[in-house]
């Protein structure tokens, strides 16, 4: 998550690096397209030429800028699916914790009622991290819920 946390910022900050870039030069061919007074023809020409010259480079930053806006997008969504993930091994560790806390229970008052209780949060946290490692959806309204509580 943090490799594609840092690659999603990088990107953005390369997507905005080019922005400035492309101003500047559409700034510089815009000024070199003004003409002077009193100006040689040789000058002219050498002028024009420039212009053009920042022109193509403004454009290269305007197609270079929208890949890297793809390339932020992209990252940012291969976080939030690792972040999906993330929310399963999470909910796994509190289900699992609960209990392992109501077995404890158990044991202490011998209740035996109790321990199939205690089964019910060991399975949804069984299912949630064997649901983590194998990439299944778990995109339910509840468990949406159960993650909001928890968190």
């Amino acid at each position: 998550m943090q490799l594609k946390q840092v690659e999603r910022n990088d990107n953005w900050a390369w997507f905005q690096a080019r922005n400035i870039r492309q101003a500047v030069y559409e700034g510089v061919a815009a000024e070199l397209s003004v003409p002077h007074s009193n100006e040689t023809p040789e000058i002219k020409s050498f002028r024009e030429a420039k212009s053009e010259e920042f022109r193509k480079k403004s454009e290269s930053q305007e197609k270079k800028a929208e890949k890297q806006k793809a390339d932020a997008e992209e990252a940012q969504k291969g976080y939030d699916k690792l972040n999906d993930m993330d929310d399963q091994f999470d909910l796994c560790n509190a289900a699992l914790a609960v209990s392992l806390a109501l077995m404890g229970v158990t044991a202490l008052t011998k209740k035996w009622w109790l321990f199939f209780i205690a089964l019910i949060p060991a399975t949804f946290g069984f299912i949630m991290g064997l649901a983590g490692f194998c990439g299944w959806d778990t995109n339910f309204a509840i468990i949406k819920a159960i993650i909001k509580i928890l968190s």
